[in-house]
């Protein structure tokens, strides 16, 4: 018989919740029933914590939400890789303070999401048309990263990708206004000299 979610305790709850999102930003497609299975849960338990504490990261990293002294001076990226790790407990997390991170070192194709960003924001500051509304998907695109470091590097940048969007009046829509074909790399001068 399974456990009810609501006989854990915070700490518990937490780890269940950050097992699962660790499982799927590594890409494990089934990762709320390998959760639910591990610690004796209903998938749809897992999936209501999962939720929860995407919803409380959000709220901690959103600038228009008030963030408590507490949960600021926690957030930082050595802190909340510990706490991670701690959590998780698990042995294949990589050191993240010896290595350094993914989105810093380059890919095959020699870009990373750092310099994707940096030449979008040159790209729309020169006032070309159409200008790039700076997305996960199209970092994505461009760097060749894969989907979940992207989504961690766009965690720890959202602020400032808001606030170029904004300063340019740009949404998702100002994309569709790019010609078949378009040539990223080439438009942004990040295609590799031979």
């Amino acid at each position: 018989m399974t456990r009810n979610s609501n006989d854990l305790s915070a700490t518990e709850k937490v780890k269940v919740a950050l097992d699962c999102l660790h499982r799927e930003l590594s890409g494990d497609a089934n990762a709320s029933k390998t959760v639910a299975q591990k610690y004796d849960l209903s998938t749809r338990s897992v999936t209501t914590l999962k939720n929860q504490a995407l919803e409380i990261l959000q709220k901690g990293f959103n600038p228009s939400t008030p963030v408590s002294s507490a949960i600021a001076a926690s957030i930082n990226d050595k802190a909340l890789d510990q706490a991670l790790n701690l959590l998780l407990n698990t042995s294949t997390t990589r050191d993240v303070h010896t290595e350094e991170p993914e989105s810093e070192r380059e890919d095959a194709d020699g870009i990373t999401i750092d310099e994707v960003f940096a030449a979008i924001v040159d790209y729309n500051k020169s006032k070309k048309e159409p200008p790039l509304y700076i997305s996960q998907g199209i970092l994505q695109k461009i760097s060749g990263q894969s989907v979940a470091e992207v989504k961690l590097w766009f965690a720890k940048h959202e602020q400032e990708v808001n606030q170029h969007n904004e300063k340019y009046e740009l949404t998702p829509i100002t994309n569709r206004r790019l010609k078949r074909g378009f040539d990223y790399k080439a438009e942004l001068g990040l295609e590799e000299e031979e």
